[in-house]
């Protein structure tokens, strides 16, 4: 086989020479790590790996721009060209998941396109055609992964459940297939029992040999802590679509993509760990395993944090059994017997710990965290009595659906006046719009974040990189702000991109913000976006700061908003980087702060690593050992 796994995924030159280690790039590595577990690690049937048998995929949870597409298709290009490299014209088709916002990053485009404003210059097709320019494989091999990934493209774009007909009724032999959750089929049953409906549109079975789930996260919230619970199951829509696809393709691997692996808890962590193996894997499965211990040291956690006094031992303890030794967390389970890992995988002190065991089944990529700057702002006495009057208009139970909204509601209303009276009943908004009788437009706390912005827009230098963008997380806030600016700019230097954007003008909108930025100008630009530009999307040609105008108590919210730039060009230069958020002092802005922050630490604890590096170093290593046995 003339593409060896060292050049395709470690560096390795054909010459046996290494790459200057400044080069290589940790995605690469990433991706060793991610075949290995779904190739080798099954394969092994010693007693050792016992564990690992029912394995059958595995997640990339890399930062957000880390790269995730890319190792995707370095997984896909190893697999594929690995499969076919005795049988070239061997079955092997792959399915790709993604939301139709982020769908066109995977499929094949055909021509380049010309770039504006850069004379004799082309964009690039797209990521597909972008991997393969940028990997080290021969010209026969980059030819057959060309024709390969040119199948991404027309029918093999799933848009409708009625097209899955079309597909089945006439397969390729070799083939990427691309869907949304939206367009499987319907499901009954929930949670691991969800099958799909067969109907008069079957779905058939074994047709996938790889299925490629990007922004996972999306199924995430579908465990449920004890299956023999009488208890409801955490269920919706893609989490009973995913069991019912990966139930109907039992011989298909699973590659999860996501930033997020959990956002709010420990248990949405452990259900995309249980999806990454057989639903049938016995009590010895590393996901059981997993959620035992998981679980176990939650408990610790909560236990250490609810005490008096917190001394040293206690906390070196807990570090032992997370770091070190699982057996310590799982001591007195009768159920699980003494927890090894295979000696050429006990790395970093022959440790054996929860997080060991963590990256067996999940590869992660850490970027060093964007510092972000809090612009705290004062409010004067009569905008907090204003603050603390409308405060109490907000109802605790919702007048439409009964519902409990008193959190969205007052989120709202540290976010703009729009927001917050967009859903007050007629009494309430009567009762608002009398507060307001009593005060001066211009000296509403509503109106002091917009002020804000606008000092900090007259202070921009005109540089490279000129547009400010500037996250809302509610439309009628956008509205507001985009209005309100464009009192005060060139309607020329306002964009926005939110909901009512459609799918396929989203990348013009960037095009032309990237044109606009090549223009020599005094003013900046401002781009407003709303949460539907957190995902897929690039703005690190155009922009290098981020303000959150609003925030929100998810930090994988705020990561994925900083994601947009924080990537692919500015990653040479992360120093330049700004990224700011409005939060006004002694209100409801603090508690979203807050609960933001104390989350971000919960995901950091389970998982952040300091010996990131030895895996991927043993990883390099391993993917060297298995290149030679070719």
């Amino acid at each position: 086989m003339s593409v060896r796994i060292a050049q395709l995924l470690t560096g390795k030159l054909p010459a046996r020479k290494d790459i200057d280690p400044e080069t290589i790039r940790k995605q690469r590595l990433a991706a060793a790590m991610a075949c290995q577990i779904i190739e080798e690690y099954p394969r092994q049937a010693g007693k050792d790996w016992s564990i690992y048998r029912h394995i059958r995929g595995v997640m990339l949870a890399d930062e957000v721009g880390g790269g995730k597409t890319f190792e995707a298709l370095a997984v896909v290009a190893r697999t594929f060209l690995n499969a076919t490299k005795r049988s070239p014209k061997k079955r092997f088709r792959v399915l790709i998941l993604a939301a139709p916002a982020i769908r066109s990053k995977w499929e094949w485009v055909g021509d380049p396109l010309p770039d504006p404003g850069a004379a004799g210059k082309q964009q690039d097709r797209c990521d597909l055609e972008r991997f393969i320019q940028q990997t080290r494989i021969s010209p026969r091999d980059a030819a057959r992964l060309r024709k390969f990934f040119a199948t991404a493209r027309g029918g093999n774009v799933v848009t409708s459940s009625k097209r899955w007909a079309d597909v089945f009724g006439r397969p390729r032999q070799q083939g990427i297939y691309i869907t949304g959750f939206g367009t499987l089929p319907k499901t009954r049953g929930s949670g691991r029992k969800a099958r799909f409906v067969q109907g008069g549109r079957k779905f058939t079975g074994n047709f996938f040999d790889l299925i490629i789930a990007d922004e996972a996260h999306a199924v995430k919230s579908g465990h449920k802590e004890d299956e023999r619970s009488n208890d409801k199951a955490i269920s919706n829509t893609a989490v009973r679509k995913i069991h019912a696809l990966m139930e109907s393709q039992p011989r298909a691997r699973l590659l999860m993509l996501t930033a997020t692996p959990f956002q709010n808890h420990i248990k949405e962590l452990i259900h995309l760990i249980t999806l990454n193996e057989k639903h049938h894997a016995e009590d010895v499965s590393l996901a059981k395993i997993l959620d035992k211990g998981l679980h176990r040291m939650q408990h610790e956690v909560d236990r250490l944090v609810s005490k008096q006094g917190m001394d040293i031992g206690s906390v070196e303890a807990l570090q032992r059994k997370f770091d070190h030794d699982i057996n310590l967390l799982l001591a007195d389970d009768p159920n699980i017997a003494k927890v090894s890992r295979p000696a050429p995988l006990r790395i970093n002190g022959n440790r054996n710990g929860l997080d060991d065991l963590l990256r067996d089944i999940m590869v992660r990529n850490s970027k060093r965290k964007l510092p972000q700057q809090l612009v705290e702002l004062n409010l004067t006495e009569p905008q907090r009595l204003e603050y603390l009057l409308a405060r109490d208009l907000v109802p605790l139970i919702d007048e439409d659906s009964g519902k409990g909204m008193y959190q969205v509601r007052l989120s709202q209303l540290v976010s703009s006046q729009d927001s917050f009276t967009a859903r007050l009943s007629r009494s309430r908004k009567a009762r608002f719009e009398r507060l307001q009788e009593a005060i001066s437009g211009e000296r509403s706390f509503f109106n002091a974040k917009l002020d804000a912005l606008v000092r900090l827009l007259q202070q921009e230098k005109p540089d490279k990189k000129r547009v400010v963008t500037v996250f809302c997380r509610f439309i009628p806030t956008i509205q507001w702000l985009e209005a309100k600016l464009k009192e005060r700019y060139p309607a020329d230097h306002i964009r926005r991109l939110d909901g009512a954007t459609r799918v396929k003008d989203r990348k013009p909108v960037l095009l032309e913000l990237e044109e606009l930025n090549r223009r020599k100008s005094k003013l900046p630009i401002v781009f407003l976006v709303s949460q539907v530009g957190n995902e897929g999307l690039d703005f690190d040609r155009f922009s290098d700061t981020i303000i959150h105008f609003d925030g929100h108590y998810n930090p994988a919210v705020m990561d994925q908003r900083n994601g947009r730039i924080y990537r692919g060009e500015n990653l040479q230069d992360i120093d330049r980087l700004r990224v700011l958020q409005f939060v006004y002092k002694d209100t409801y802005d603090e508690r979203i702060k807050f609960i933001e922050h104390s989350k971000s630490k919960l995901k950091d604890f389970y998982l952040g690593d300091g010996a990131l590096d030895q895996v991927y170093q043993r990883a390099a290593d391993m993917a060297v050992d298995e290149e030679n046995r070719f």
